[in-house]
C-alpha cells in the first residue's frame, strides 16, 4: 500500500512568481521608469543567481547576503574518527561485511565539505528557525568539484 509523498516541510514556498508581483506591486505599474516584463525579470534573476553560485560555489568566495541576513560559504570540517556516532555509514560495505563501516573521507584527506548560512551576525527575527538547503544539482557539483580537486574552501573552526 503507497501513501504517497506526504506533507513537504513548506506549505507555502515563496517562488520568482511572487517575487515579481511584489517588485511590480511596489513600482506601481507599467508606466514606471524600472518597470520589466516577467521574462526579463525571470532572465535577470537567473543570471544573478548564477553569478553567485559561480562565487561561492567555482571561486570559494562568501557572499553576504543584503538586508543583514548573514553570509553564505562552503566551509571544509575535519572528520572525528574519535566519535563514531556522528560519521556517515558507508551503508553499501556495511551490508557487505555484515558490520557497521563508516565513511573516513580519505580521498578529501579527512574533511567534509558544507554549504552554510552563517547567521550569528544577523539582525533578523527567530532567525534559527530558518535553514538553508542546498539543491542536489549544487551538491553534486560541489562534489564534482571536490574530486576533481579544482577548488579550495576555507576551514571552519569550532
Amino acid at each position: 500500500m503507497y501513501f504517497g509523498r506526504g506533507k513537504n516541510k513548506v506549505q507555502n514556498p515563496i517562488t520568482i512568481v511572487d517575487i515579481y508581483k511584489d517588485y511590480i506591486k511596489n513600482i506601481g505599474g507599467s508606466e514606471d521608469l524600472y518597470y520589466v516584463d516577467y521574462n526579463t525579470f525571470s532572465n535577470i534573476w537567473k543570471e544573478y543567481i548564477s553569478f553567485i553560485i559561480e562565487e561561492v560555489l567555482f571561486k570559494g568566495k562568501k557572499f553576504k547576503m543584503p538586508n543583514n541576513l548573514g553570509v553564505l560559504q562552503i566551509i571544509k570540517k575535519k572528520v572525528s574518527s574519535s566519535n563514531i556516532l556522528t560519521m556517515p555509514i558507508d551503508w553499501k560495505t556495511t551490508l557487505e561485511v555484515g558490520k557497521k563501516v563508516c565513511f573516513f573521507n580519505d580521498h578529501t584527506g579527512g574533511f567534509k565539505y558544507l554549504f552554510r548560512w552563517n547567521k550569528t551576525n544577523s539582525t533578523i527575527k527567530f532567525k534559527y528557525y530558518y535553514a538553508f538547503s542546498a539543491t542536489r544539482t549544487l551538491k553534486r557539483k560541489l562534489a564534482r568539484l571536490i574530486i576533481d580537486n579544482k577548488v579550495d574552501f576555507f576551514e571552519y573552526q569550532n
